[in-house]
């Protein structure tokens, strides 16, 4: 008897032990999450896009100090357009002759594009492809996902990534125009198997193809990563500063010295003006109004000299 008391209260003890346990693994909820994919907006050869892709090497060859635009001069279906005639300062571009409105530009995937015109002033991006790895420019309604902007074409940036070693590297140029460009970069490489930085500071000056065109931009590239095994965090900065002269937005110094040229042209004798100040800009600005007392082989209308 004294047996089976015994072997009863060990089966109660057991079954509320399973019970327990049962109740512990019930408490406890378990969701399956599904995987996350991070997909990018470039096209490739199964893509029914047309596209052209520009690596660093290409890039390389190419960046003398010209705005990028004109480091896509060959791309196919692209035009491009110099303010100072020499590649450097206010340039533009269009890809299949849609204007830069309905081109999408784009940086590791954030839209460059300005938020009000939807245009981008690459002056003030200076030397910025010598911190890309590589561009992508898609021609027509391609891959990005920003909108009615890519109706005309998408080029997408690329920037470069952290070097594993240290480095230090000085590069320059110089060419027509007085057109120069320099360049400094560093990279701290892998710090503590957690860390790492890059550096990039440019300078571009010319003084333009045109008679006061000259421009001088200053730009800058940084950007720091922390990697563990599993997490990669990466914050990038760019930007430029730019100083360009162009004819119709003299300074006030400059456009009165120019008009006091003219004026010292109109008071020759009888009111002539040498042919070669009517058709050189560099030997006789004319800016509007002009004032003085005119010959009779000269009339003034709407501040612009002609002769009859």
């Amino acid at each position: 008897m004294k047996n089976l008391t015994t072997l009863a209260v060990a089966l109660l003890m057991g079954i509320g032990t399973v019970h327990s346990q049962n109740v512990d693994q019930d408490s406890v909820r378990t969701i399956a999450l599904e995987e996350i994919e991070v997909l990018s907006t470039r096209a490739n050869e199964k893509t029914p896009i047309a596209f052209t892709n520009i690596n660093s090497a290409q890039l390389a060859t190419a960046n003398h100090g010209l705005d990028l635009p004109f480091l896509l001069l060959n791309t196919p279906g692209v035009l491009t357009t110099s303010d100072a005639g020499a590649g450097v300062g206010y340039t533009g571009i269009r890809i299949r002759g849609t204007d830069a409105t309905r081109i999408s530009v784009t940086a590791n995937d954030i839209p460059m594009n300005d938020a009000e015109s939807h245009t981008i002033y690459w002056v003030n991006t200076p030397d910025l492809a010598s911190s890309l790895t590589d561009i992508q420019v898609q021609r027509g309604v391609g891959t990005s996902t920003n909108g009615a902007g890519a109706f005309g074409g998408s080029i997408n940036l690329r920037t470069q990534s952290f070097s594993p070693q240290n480095y230090a590297e000085v590069s320059g140029s110089y060419g027509s125009f007085n057109t120069h460009k320099e360049t400094v970069k560093v990279g701290t490489g892998m710090l503590s198997h957690h860390w790492a930085a890059d550096l990039r500071l440019s300078h571009i000056a010319s003084d333009g193809y045109r008679d006061r065109a000259s421009s001088e931009l200053k730009s800058y590239f940084a950007q720091l990563g922390w990697f563990t095994d599993s997490t990669i965090v990466r914050f990038i900065t760019f930007g430029g500063k730019e100083d360009t002269e162009d004819q119709p937005h003299l300074q006030p110094q400059r456009r009165n010295q120019a008009r006091r040229t003219s004026r010292r042209l109109l008071r020759r004798p009888e009111g002539h003006l040498p042919a070669s100040s009517l058709s050189n800009s560099r030997r006789a600005p004319l800016p509007a109004p002009l004032e003085g007392r005119f010959g009779p082989s000269l009339h003034r209308r709407r501040g612009i000299l002609s002769r009859i």
